[in-house]
């Protein structure tokens, strides 16, 4: 019984990890991959603290939550899309206008590239796919995270696991640069979502 459930949990981390391009063996030196077994205060905050403050906000899903969102997707292949560890989603008022996530970033030796096609030389980032295959709002996203109330122009919205802590802070960063270097600190606001609810979850399950 013992082997067969720690043949689950490698199963179930070799199946999150499939999900980044380029993945290999070196998961926690090249990606920075964490075992989840529950949620750790002191690891979110020190995963926080890395960040000016004035940056961003930022708060966590609850696991029944992170599941409502994911049902969001308007078909399979979203749903899938909207259950990956770390995802970056840009919205101009409540239009979705830019979607990314560690599927459809480039992998490399030492983690994933998010500028893959130089999506973020500009603001918004050009899309990773079609944003419009979403069908989604932001208003909608509101109605499951009364947390999330929009005050400027652009929400950007990262969903972010400290399984994934390597790839989470890259793609926070690059968000962050990519407002910097194009001017648009005033006009938009940053949102980190934590959802290690949801995949602690995935864990003990397994």
């Amino acid at each position: 019984m013992l082997l067969l459930k720690l043949a689950y949990r490698y199963l179930l981390i070799i199946s999150v990890c499939s999900v980044l391009s380029g993945c290999s063996l070196l998961l926690k030196n090249n990606y920075g991959y964490n075992e989840l077994s529950d949620y750790n205060e002191s690891e979110y905050e020190e995963f926080i603290s890395a960040f000016d403050p004035t940056d961003i906000k930022h708060f966590k899903s609850s696991d029944y939550q992170y599941k409502q969102f994911i049902e969001l997707g308007s078909d399979s292949a979203r749903k899938k899309d909207l259950n990956q560890p770390v995802q970056i989603l840009y919205f101009n008022d409540s239009i979705l206008l830019s979607y990314h996530a560690n599927c459809y970033a480039k992998g490399t030796l030492s983690g994933l590239d998010w500028n893959y096609e130089n999506r973020f030389d500009q603001f918004p980032p050009a899309s990773a796919i079609e944003s419009s295959l979403f069908d989604l709002s932001l208003l909608e996203i509101t109605n499951i995270y009364d947390r999330i109330t929009p005050t400027k122009k652009y929400t950007v919205l990262v969903f972010w696991s400290w399984m994934l802590e390597g790839v989470s802070k890259d793609a926070i960063s690059s968000v962050l640069d990519n407002r910097i270097k194009n001017g648009s600190n005033e006009n938009c606001e940053v949102i980190l979502i934590n959802t290690d609810a949801y995949w602690s979850e995935k864990f003990k399950e397994n």
